[in-house]
């Protein structure tokens, strides 16, 4: 059986010696779950899977580290344990650019969405002219991949965030459409 989050959470805390209790964040329909630390006189935040996913936790170090090589601003890593799973990292802060535009004037609104299309096309052109052996390199946005974030997004928003128990012509529809889709 594997082991449990809170588990393997504990087994990092006391590794780095900490007896902060981690808060968990807000989440979304990530496979991933989150949380806010106190370590060592700073906030920093815990990611982690539900069951170790090495691979997955390479490869999102891989690409957090070309686009850091990129200059796009992602968060530091502070350290990481394969044997929990546990990447600890460079706490941000909490507001989203949803959020900020939220509360933006149609001035401000522009100018947000004007950096974050400036900052997608930078790493583009950045992350392109450096090449280099990055699995983003290596992956398609094509209907495979399409077709796996739409069942993602079945799984995790709608039958796990908002709890939707959708019958079985329903799921069929909503299948069919995204097969379309994709």
């Amino acid at each position: 059986m594997a082991e449990s989050k809170e588990k393997r959470i504990g087994r990092f805390m006391e590794r780095r010696k900490n007896r902060a209790r981690p808060v968990p964040l807000r989440g979304d329909a990530s496979a991933r779950s989150f949380y806010r630390i106190r370590d060592h006189g700073h906030t920093a935040v815990m990611m982690l899977y539900d069951e170790p996913r090495p691979e997955d936790e390479r490869l999102f170090i891989e690409v957090r580290d070309h686009l850091a090589a990129c200059g796009a601003p992602v968060p530091e890593i502070y350290d990481y344990d394969p044997g929990t799973g546990v990447i600890l990292l460079q706490d941000c802060g909490d507001c989203t650019l949803e959020e900020e535009a939220r509360g933006a004037g149609k001035a401000s609104l522009r100018a947000l969405y004007r950096m974050a299309v400036d900052e997608l096309l930078a790493i583009q052109i950045t992350g392109t002219a450096r090449g280099g052996k990055c699995v983003a390199f290596t992956r398609a946005f094509d209907e495979a991949k399409l077709g796996e974030e739409l069942d993602f997004f079945m799984t995790h928003t709608v039958e796990g965030f908002f709890h939707a128990r959708l019958a079985p012509v329903e799921r069929e529809t909503l299948s069919r459409a995204f097969a379309a889709l994709a």
